[in-house]
């Protein structure tokens, strides 16, 4: 039995993946190394939190970013940065906590802050730890998301959230970069 050898289009269509996914992984260099900047030349953690968002969505291609701070006594995240033009969402989904018995507490940031890991819905119409936030998220064209904990002296202070318009955006690289840089 003979294979089919690929046509030309075939081979194109292959080539401008290849090409659309070399370019979203150098964004991301990009937007990590701007990052690293920031740190260095940043004069405060406001203004820090501020350029790190705004260079999510910038260079980083991001639909939004924000960073969220945890408050101790009440143990709720208050957002204290954010980036993107859907910047009303964060007044949508109102309180993140870190307490799994509260909705708040058991989306992505809420789980990050509490395993001190990473969480990532690369389908966010799909996965049931979205619903409550789902149809919001759906309008606003969010359809993937990752929470990564944002750590100070190895404890966990707050959480890093970026949005993207695309399904699936996240891949095993990708993860790995942004959780390296938080």
């Amino acid at each position: 039995m003979k294979e089919k050898l690929p046509t030309h289009e075939d081979l194109l269509a292959k080539i401008n993946i290849q090409e659309q996914k070399m370019n979203k992984v150098k964004r991301l260099y990009l937007f990590i190394s701007r990052i690293n900047q920031i740190i260095v030349r940043a004069q405060d953690r406001n203004q820090l939190f501020k350029e790190v968002c705004n260079i999510a969505v910038e260079i980083g291609g991001f639909q939004m970013a924000w960073i969220g701070l945890i408050d101790l006594e009440t143990k709720e995240v208050l957002p204290v940065s954010v980036g993107g033009d859907h910047q009303d969402y964060l007044s949508i989904i109102k309180t993140i906590s870190l307490s799994s018995e509260q909705k708040g507490g058991t989306g992505p940031a809420g789980i990050a802050m509490r395993l001190d890991k990473y969480q990532v819905c690369n389908a966010i119409e799909d996965d049931p730890i979205m619903e409550p936030w789902r149809a919001d998220a759906l309008k606003k064209g969010f359809l993937s998301v990752i929470a990564l904990p944002v750590k100070m002296f190895d404890k966990v202070i707050g959480v890093f959230v970026i949005y993207a318009a695309e399904k699936n955006y996240f891949d095993d690289e990708e993860i790995q970069l942004l959780d390296n840089a938080t």
